[in-house]
């Protein structure tokens, strides 16, 4: 697997196998490539992650293409055993800076216990 796709995994399904783990530079992962990623799905689909839904009772982060050149972030957090809300809310004019909010909001700084690396 290249890197790319085994970041692709990674940012989708947040894990990877010590295989694909190792097939990483460094055993990091590129927070700029992350970038890439989640911002091309963003374009195509118009929301990251794609299964998620804002009713949906989740712990994590969805970005939505809310308008022309508006991306809105949101962080939901379990707030009551079983109870979610939205804890969080930005609104970004470009799908690169939402999704480094998104990366921020969810995994600060280590996806699966695989740092990101912003160099």
């Amino acid at each position: 697997m290249s890197e790319r796709e085994v970041l692709e995994k990674l940012i989708l399904k947040e894990h990877v196998n010590v295989w694909e783990r190792e097939q990483l530079p460094g055993k990091q992962a590129s927070g700029n490539l992350l970038v890439e990623i989640i911002s091309e799905h963003l374009e195509k689909t118009g929301k990251f992650p794609e299964w998620c839904e804002l009713e949906m009772d989740f712990d994590g982060a969805l970005i939505l293409n809310t308008a022309p050149n508006e991306y809105r972030v949101y962080r939901n957090a379990e707030v009551l055993f079983l109870r979610y809300r939205i804890v969080k809310e930005e609104t970004h004019s470009d799908s690169r800076r939402a999704a480094e909010a998104y990366l921020a909001l969810c995994f600060r700084g280590n996806i699966d216990g695989i740092p990101i690396n912003w160099e």
